[in-house]
């Protein structure tokens, strides 16, 4: 009953934060990173930064206990993800030797509820014109095999 009570309460959020929850996850046209400005990511929304941008930070909620998921997809530049705290304490990164193409996923449970940072570093440039999306997934909770380390 309080698993549906919850989740009844994080549809009724979600839906009211983000204007396209439950739908097909796009590119916002409207909404790009062009600079190194902290940004709020949306859950269920992908964001695109283009050119040659060093670092992009992204602004998000991470509730107690959820397990949040992360997905950039590379597209000609090397990205290095991290995840900070309010203090500036590292929470998790990853840089997968996987080059400038591709996706990069990042995965952690929160620990604490509060509001944290992905830094977006760009690393290698294999194009004129890079490119890369990134789209938090809806937090949820963590299963066996979320708690692997």
């Amino acid at each position: 009953m309080r698993l549906l009570i919850f989740g009844w309460l994080c549809f009724f959020l979600a839906s009211s934060i983000t204007p396209n929850f439950g739908q097909t996850p796009e590119t916002d046209k409207n909404q790009k990173a062009t600079t190194a400005n902290e940004e709020v990511l949306q859950p269920g929304r992908r964001l695109t930064v283009s050119g040659k941008v060093k670092q992009s930070e992204f602004r998000f909620f991470a509730p107690k206990g959820a397990y949040i998921q992360f997905l950039v997809d590379q597209k000609g530049v090397d990205v290095v993800l991290r995840v900070l705290d309010e203090h500036n304490n590292i929470v998790c990164w990853i840089d997968r030797p996987n080059g400038s193409w591709g996706p990069e996923h990042l995965g952690f449970i929160a620990t604490t509820e509060e509001m944290l940072r992905l830094i977006i570093r760009s690393g290698e440039v294999s194009v004129p014109q890079p490119e890369y999306s990134v789209l938090m997934y809806v937090p949820r909770k963590p299963m066996a095999a979320d708690e692997i380390a």
